[in-house]
C-alpha cells in the first residue's frame, strides 16, 4: 500500500509479548488499567509513564533509564530485546521519583501541580484545628512547597506523601511520653530541653537554605555543649533531605 501510494514506509520492529509476573500475557481481563487510571487515580506524571512504556522491550545503550521526552526522541532506536518482557511497576515508581525531583529543582507548572494536588488532599483529610496550630498563620501552599522540595526524590503518590510526612500535618505525641510528660527531663536518655532547642534552631533556617550542609552546621554549633545529644541530632539532620517526616514539625 505504501508503494502504491508512493509513500515512504516507516521503519517497523517487533516488540516481544508483554507478560505479568506469572508470565501470563497482559489482557483487558487480567490487566485492565487505563491511562486515565495511571494519571487521575495513581497520579503518575505523563513523562514518567511515557518513559516507562518506552523502556518495555527496548534495549538502549545509555547509562540511565531516566529519559525526558526530548531525550527519548534523540536516543530511541529499533533495538529491542529478544523474547518477552515482564511488566512490573517497580521501574515506574522509580521514574516517578526521578521526575518529581526534576520538577522540584526546575519549579514551574509541573511543580505547582504537585503542590496543588497535595494541597487538595491535605485540606480534605487534615484536622483544621491541628493544622492551624502547626501553620501559625503561614500560607499552607508555601508550607507544602517547602516540604515537597525536601522530599521530592521520595515522591510517588499524594496519599503516600501525606502519610509519610504526617508529622507536618498532625500533632503527634511521642509514644515514649507518659501523661505529664511536660515534667519529664529526658526522653531516650536525651535532655528534652536540648531537643526543644534543636527544633527551635532548625526553625530559623529559611527555605532557600534547607539542605544538609547548613543543617549540620546549625546543629553542630547548637550541640557543642551537649555531648549526649550530639550523635542523635547529627543522625537526624543526615536524614532530613531523604526523610523530612523524621524532623520535628516545628522545624518548619
Amino acid at each position: 500500500m505504501y508503494n502504491a501510494f508512493g509513500w515512504q514506509p516507516p521503519a517497523f520492529a517487533h516488540v516481544g509479548l508483554l507478560q505479568d509476573q506469572d508470565r501470563q500475557k497482559l489482557s483487558k481481563r487480567k490487566f485492565d488499567l487505563s491511562i486515565r487510571t495511571f494519571e487521575q487515580e495513581l497520579g503518575i506524571f505523563p513523562e514518567a509513564l511515557i518513559n516507562y512504556v518506552a523502556l518495555l522491550g527496548w534495549s538502549h545503550s545509555q547509562r540511565s533509564d531516566f529519559f525526558s521526552l526530548q531525550q527519548l526522541i534523540d536516543n530511541f532506536d529499533m533495538r529491542f530485546t529478544k523474547g518477552n518482557t515482564i511488566v512490573t511497576f517497580g521501574k515506574l515508581w522509580h521514574l516517578q521519583k526521578h521526575f518529581a525531583q526534576l520538577y522540584a529543582e526546575q519549579g514551574g507548572t509541573e511543580f505547582d501541580s504537585i503542590v496543588d494536588r497535595i494541597y487538595s488532599y491535605v485540606a480534605q483529610y487534615s484536622v483544621d484545628k491541628q493544622l492551624n496550630l502547626i501553620l501559625r498563620e503561614r500560607d499552607l501552599k508555601s508550607y507544602l512547597a517547602m516540604i515537597v522540595r525536601v522530599d521530592a526524590k521520595n515522591f510517588t503518590t499524594v496519599e503516600d506523601f501525606y502519610h509519610r510526612n504526617a508529622y507536618f500535618f498532625e500533632q503527634i505525641v511521642h509514644s515514649d511520653l507518659e501523661p505529664g510528660y511536660q515534667n519529664q527531663s529526658f526522653i531516650h536518655g536525651l535532655p528534652i530541653l536540648d531537643l526543644i532547642k534543636a527544633a527551635e534552631t532548625i526553625s530559623f533556617v529559611n527555605a532557600e537554605s534547607w539542605n544538609s550542609t547548613i543543617l549540620h552546621s546549625q546543629i553542630s554549633e547548637m550541640v557543642t555543649s551537649s555531648t549526649e545529644a550530639r550523635g542523635v541530632l547529627i543522625d537526624i539532620s543526615s536524614g532530613m533531605e531523604e526523610r523530612p517526616s523524621d524532623v520535628d514539625q516545628r522545624a518548619f
